[in-house]
């Protein structure tokens, strides 16, 4: 036995020209498969990423609506354009109204738009003051292996008020990427805290 293995160590013959064509080719091969399920890896993350970063936009919208809608003291209009209401517990007492945005805002999502008291007791809409309820999300686009930054914003369908129950409910409220839905909260009431009776 220990003489043969000598006479193996000696011996300076290598590989086959065939030996060494198969293990070439089972290298190809799991190279071929490791790099083709990177790809899939990393689009498999960002989408995941995506939906996090959608479920935070989400939740952090409800927040905010939240906060604006309970504080409201009287409600002068609400429906799929938005909801205007009036808060006398801000700092400066005044109409906002919470709305999607249009082509004339500078990002998409939604907005609250303070009305500034003009002379006597009338109230104007100040788009030059309106600002985003909450700031949407930046998040890679990959599309043909091109990177580009995209916005995941908020929107909703609609914001009615019942004065009897003092009860807004939102509709439709979705985070999105153009079409792409990545999160939705399909309705959800939020209470009016503080409106005066027949408001």
């Amino acid at each position: 036995m220990k003489r043969r293995m000598k006479e193996r160590l000696r011996d300076r013959r290598g590989f086959t020209i065939v030996e060494l064509m198969v293990t070439l080719l089972i290298l190809v091969m799991v190279t071929g498969v490791v790099a083709g399920g990177i790809p899939v890896a990393v689009n498999a993350y960002e989408q995941a990423v995506d939906v996090a970063n959608a479920q935070v936009l989400l939740s952090t919208t409800i927040t905010a609506l939240r906060n604006e809608l309970e504080m409201a003291t009287e409600v002068a209009s609400a429906g799929t354009d938005g909801v205007t209401f009036f808060c006398d517990n801000a700092s400066t007492p005044s109409y906002t109204r919470i709305r999607n945005s249009t082509n004339a805002d500078a990002e998409p999502g939604i907005w609250l738009e303070p009305y500034l008291k003009q002379e006597g007791s009338s109230y104007t809409a100040n788009s030059a003051y309106a600002r985003l309820l909450v700031p949407g999300i930046k998040i890679n686009n990959r599309q043909f292996n091109k990177p580009q930054k995209t916005m995941l914003q908020a929107v909703f369908a609609s914001i009615t008020y019942d004065s009897a129950a003092k009860m807004f409910t939102v509709t439709g409220l979705k985070v999105q990427r153009g079409d792409q839905v990545f999160a939705e909260a399909a309705t959800f009431h939020i209470r009016a805290l503080s409106v005066t009776a027949g408001s």
